[in-house]
Formats: structure tokens, sequence, C-alpha cells
């Protein structure tokens, strides 16, 4: 087994019934997705109300405070109610690592997809608002991608695996994140199948490569800076321009119609071909999780003190 252990995030054991209610992976999953799903919410209600666009300073500020906001929740929910060390956030000693590797990667991804569109002939670049839009849109993705990582990776697709593995996780984490952006403006069942396929698949492997959610994190931020930061892709809901001001036209397939290249074809296939590099990486270091078998290791994992906090 890899240094990166499984069951450094398997809750710990206690007798008596109580504890096992509390410790039954739904009921951990209501207690953990509650209350940051709530500030995920609290967060878009008060940009709304104060009549707040994507990507301004103000905006910016909230969504990065939700976001700190979520990890103390998430801090807070690990240890009071799992009674564990948070494993999967730390590593200090790796931590520059993942989330300068992550942030690059997710950047990379993105500025590759937009780059075969241009290639081909259905995508342009213009002139946007410079070097000034890159703070408040780095502040943005910054709140967002915590806010998310910690709700799908951390707690559903972690808690998830307990049982079902990897490979179920990963299934089910993947549609629930898709299914979280269709309440998105103009999305339907296709935009939530890409972004399940592209950044569901994709997200969830480098939580398993790594075992900790700062490489999901800082890819999920680094791609949505390259569209909406750098290239200043033109979004349902996001007209703010970035550095500069990308178009698309031609076939939806392509392109990703109205949503831009997070929904084209290219994206998905950039994104699972990454996603699948991950997984190898996962398999080689043993760090995919058969049916069942979290369960298994846990139990050796208590017994070492893995779990318990710390």
């Amino acid at each position: 087994m890899s240094s990166v252990d499984v069951a450094a995030a398997l809750p710990s054991h206690r007798p008596g019934w109580r504890w096992r209610v509390i410790q039954f992976p739904l009921t951990r999953i209501f207690i953990g997705a509650i209350p940051l799903g709530a500030v995920m919410a609290m967060t878009e209600l008060a940009i709304v109300s104060l009549g707040l666009g994507p990507g301004g300073m103000a905006s910016s500020l909230i969504v990065v405070t939700g976001g700190l906001v979520s990890i103390a929740i998430y801090v807070g929910y690990v240890r009071w109610i799992e009674h564990r060390r948070v494993a999967e956030l730390g590593g200090e000693g790796s931590l520059a690592r993942e989330l300068g590797g992550g942030f690059g990667l997710g950047l990379g991804l993105f500025l590759v997809t937009a780059g075969l569109l241009v290639g081909i002939g259905v995508g342009r670049i213009e002139r946007g608002d410079g070097l000034a839009a890159l703070v408040p849109w780095l502040l943005w993705v910054t709140g967002t991608a915590i806010g998310e990582e910690l709700l799908f990776r951390g707690v559903m697709f972690r808690i998830v695996e307990e049982r079902l593995g990897s490979w179920g996780a990963l299934t089910i984490s993947a549609l629930l994140f898709g299914g979280l952006h269709a309440g998105n403006a103009n999305a339907s069942v296709a935009t939530s199948l890409a972004i399940a396929l592209e950044a569901g698949v994709l997200l969830a492997a480098a939580y398993v490569a790594s075992r900790r959610l700062w490489l999901a994190i800082a890819m999920h931020a680094g791609w949505n800076l390259a569209q909406l930061g750098v290239l200043g892709v033109q979004r349902p809901g996001h007209s703010t321009h970035g550095m500069w001001a990308s178009r698309f036209t031609g076939p939806p397939l392509l392109t990703g119609g109205d949503w831009g290249p997070e929904l084209s074809i290219i994206a998905v296939a950039v994104c699972l071909v990454a996603a699948c590099a991950l997984l190898v990486h996962a398999k080689r270091r043993e760090r995919l999780v058969p049916f069942g078998g979290a369960r298994r290791r846990g139990v050796s994992g208590r017994a070492s003190g893995a779990s318990e906090p710390g």
C-alpha cells in the first residue's frame, strides 16, 4: 500500500449504536453536505440580492469568503463527526507541488482545448480587459473550487468510496456534479452530461491520484481561471471579459454552443485523457479502492491509529 493511506480518511471507531447511526454513510453525507451546500446557496443569494455580477471584485470577495467558511465547516465536520485528523487537507511537504501542479494542469487543459478550436477555425481571441481582470476572477474561481471540491470530492466521493469503491464513487459523484450545473442558465441534459464526463471524472481522478483535495481544488480553479479570467469566454451569466475576449462559432458539438468550449467534445476528450493518466498513476501507487475495500483497510488503519484525531 502507498504511503498515502486510504484509511487516514476513514472515521474512527467507537462503540455504541448512536455512533454507528452517525457513521452510517448516508448520515455522514447528509451532515456534511447540508452546511456546505447552504454556504454555496447563501453566497449566491448574497451576490444576487446585492445586484452584483460574476467576476467583479465585490462579488469575488464574497465567493472567496464563502470558500474559506467552507474549509472551516469541513474541518469541524471531520474532527467532530468523524473524529479524525483532516488527512485530505494535509500533506504539508507536497502542498506547494499539488497546488502549483494542479493549477498549471487545469489552466493548460483549457488552453489546449481553446487552442485546438482556434486552430480548426471555429474560435477567435480578441482584446479584453487586460491584467486588471485577473485578480477578481482568481478570487472567484478559488472560492467556487474550494466549495465544490469539499462538497463533491471531500464529502460525497470519499464517503461513497468507502462502500462502493473508487469506480462506484467516481460514477456517482460525477453524475451528481453534472446535475449540480443543471440549474445554470441554458443548461440541458447534454450540458450536465458533458460536465459530468469532463470535470466530474477528472476531478475525482485527481483526488484518487493524490488522496488529498488540494490537487482537485487547484485543477478546478486553474480550468475556470483560463476560461473566465484569461480567455474571457462568454458563458450564460458571465458577461465580464477576462484578459482577452474569446468567441467560438460553429457546430455546437465542437464549440459547446452557448456554454463555450467547456462543453465541446474536444474538451471532454482532453479531460478524459488527463483523467485516465491520473487513474493509471493511482493504480500504480495502489490508491484505487475496490468495492468495499476502504472499510477492510480501515480496520488496520484504525488499529495503527491512522484515523485518530491529530
